[in-house]
């Protein structure tokens, strides 16, 4: 059964286990609220998911009635300023190809598409973000 909890779980193994951009992935990425100090002069990925909708979709007794939950899986790149953007923006468009048209924990979560945004300088960085839409369905 997929639960938000299941389904953030599933979406960060993802990218920890497929993205290839940094040598040593746990090093440079954070993982939506977790301790991290970022490394200075290195690109590093922020990693957060955020809901956004709800309904239920079938009736039925506790146990059985489904729900379909949908938001976004948010990939933010950042870079060093005034270090060109071509690195950043080929780790976006890796992290784009692992989420687009992806399903993941047996098709229960399904990613529809994955936009592409160049933020540009944000707090000392040059920022990138990776927009990944996706909608699961939960039993309870």
């Amino acid at each position: 059964m997929t639960t938000r909890v299941a389904a953030a779980d599933a979406m960060f193994s993802r990218f920890l286990d497929n993205f290839t951009g940094f040598p040593t992935n746990e090093s440079r990425v954070e993982c939506d609220n977790d301790s991290f100090t970022p490394p200075t002069d290195l690109p590093w990925v922020r990693l957060a998911k955020r809901s956004s909708t709800s309904s239920q979709e079938s009736l039925g007794g506790v146990g059985l009635r489904k729900w379909e939950r949908g938001g976004s899986l948010f990939m933010q790149f950042f870079g060093p300023l005034n270090t060109g953007s071509r690195t950043l923006r080929g780790h976006a468009d890796e992290a784009a190809k692992l989420f687009e048209g992806v399903s993941l924990s047996g098709n229960t979560i399904r990613f529809t598409d994955a936009v592409v945004q160049e933020i540009g300088p944000s707090d000392g960085w040059y920022m990138i973000v990776v927009e990944a839409s996706f909608v699961y369905t939960e039993t309870r």
